[in-house]
């Protein structure tokens, strides 16, 4: 089994990055402000409310991120409830997850996994990678099919004010959870040092009014 590529040292993150022509500050801001969001949950939310929160806004972030320039490439895909962002000219597709506390982590002998278990739909979207993942070098190849496109997970782990993060490429999900990667881009760590808002607060929303007209 070939060992997981990592890449740590800003110099190769770079690189690896510009292959898959990706941003990192597209990639930064996504966890920055889908940890904001996590943080500014009020104390009387259910307690699931973060964890939802951090995932909901890390998707949409990524996607509004990528999709600013150029706007014709980056396009939003719901793959059967699973939300990606897909470049669909390289064939690369991504989604941002919760990860355990060894993302970020570039120990070789360590694999982070996912916080919770994804369901068979994502695993049938990872299953479609291993066809592509025993090149001799990693590198981004044109596949305009969406089945043979590469699915990436953003993979991002909040604990207080900060995050650890990694833009990774799975190969093997066992009952849900991700448990190996053929390629980790371990991304700089996120620090947040004023006091979070949302980036956008349900109050913010247009209102909407509402004409009723009773029945005579």
């Amino acid at each position: 089994m070939r060992a997981t590529a990592i890449y740590l040292d800003p110099k190769s993150v770079l690189g690896r990055l510009e292959q898959l022509r990706i941003s990192e500050a597209a990639l930064a801001t996504a966890v920055s402000g889908a940890l904001m969001e996590r943080l500014a949950c009020p104390p009387l939310d259910p307690t699931t409310a973060p964890g939802f929160e951090f995932w909901r806004a890390g998707n949409r972030i990524l996607r509004e991120e990528l999709m600013a320039k150029p706007k014709d490439r980056w396009r939003p895909i719901d793959d059967l409830n699973v939300p990606l962002i897909v470049d669909v000219e390289m064939g690369v597709a991504i989604t941002f997850a919760c990860g355990t506390a060894t993302t970020g982590d570039p120990d070789p002998f360590v694999q982070p996994t996912t916080k919770r278990p994804k369901g068979p739909i994502l695993a049938g979207i990872i299953n479609r990678n291993l066809p592509r993942l025993f090149e001799n070098e990693p590198r981004a190849l044109p596949t305009p099919k969406g089945s043979e496109r590469m699915t990436w997970i953003l993979l991002a782990y909040p604990y207080g004010f900060k995050a650890r993060c990694e833009l990774s490429l799975p190969m093997e999900i066992q009952k849900g959870t991700i448990v190996k990667w053929h390629e980790r881009i371990i991304l700089p760590k996120i620090t947040l040092n004023d006091t979070p808002t949302p980036t956008r607060r349900r109050s913010d929303a247009p209102r909407v009014e509402v004409k009723v007209v009773r029945k005579i």
